[in-house]
């Protein structure tokens, strides 16, 4: 047996005898930025700059559910949920990683390009390891005309699962969505160096805002 086969083995004995430690539902503490994470500082006044609108939370109910829990035989036997406000979460994220693409956001205003976005899915696994996935549509608005307008998915992962904790399921989810509001914040801060282009008619989000 090879030791890549061996390990495999040995994981899915410690996830089959650990079986009745997976009942419970688990709680995803989610906020940005995670601890231990300083927000990045905006921009100086010359940056290129934009308002972001509050996002909209489009996920299906339950909303409160994010994740499964799962036993040594792949059983679904608890659910991962949340308290926190996810439309302000991912808000929070997506102005954090704007600043760190080198875009300023401030108050809405006359000539202000203007960003939206909808938070359309957020959800976790775990059976060998954690996973996570995120998405976000976002768009921006300039001049009356939309610009930029992409589906965003995100994915993290805390890793070897040895317990289904909380704590991990928060990490995945929290790098899942840093990702998807990085690619975001990069999407937008090149459109905004392009020349506006009007679009035959605004995307199904922004209209529905």
């Amino acid at each position: 047996m090879t030791s890549t086969a061996a390990r495999l083995a040995l994981a899915a004995v410690l996830l089959a005898t650990s079986a009745g430690c997976a009942f419970g539902n688990r709680t995803a503490r989610l906020a940005w930025p995670p601890p231990g994470q300083p927000l990045a500082p905006a921009p100086g006044a010359t940056a290129l700059a934009v308002a972001v609108v509050p996002v909209v939370d489009r996920r299906p109910e339950p909303r409160r559910q994010v994740g499964t829990v799962r036993n040594g035989y792949y059983m679904h036997t608890a659910d991962v949920e949340t308290d926190a406000d996810l439309a302000a979460w991912a808000g929070a994220a997506l102005v954090d990683e704007l600043h760190r693409a080198g875009v300023q956001v401030v108050a809405p205003a006359a000539g202000v390009p203007e960003v939206g976005a909808e938070l359309q899915r957020v959800a976790s696994d775990a059976y060998f390891v954690y996973s996570g996935e995120v998405d976000l549509r976002a768009w921006l608005r300039r001049g009356g005309a939309v610009i930029y307008d992409a589906q965003l998915h995100g994915e993290g992962s805390a890793g070897m699962n040895w317990a289904a904790t909380g704590e991990s399921y928060t990490e995945t989810l929290t790098q899942a969505l840093g990702a998807a509001a990085r690619a975001a914040a990069r999407g937008i801060a090149a459109a905004l160096l392009r020349p506006a282009a009007a679009t035959a008619s605004p995307p199904l989000g922004v209209a529905r805002r």
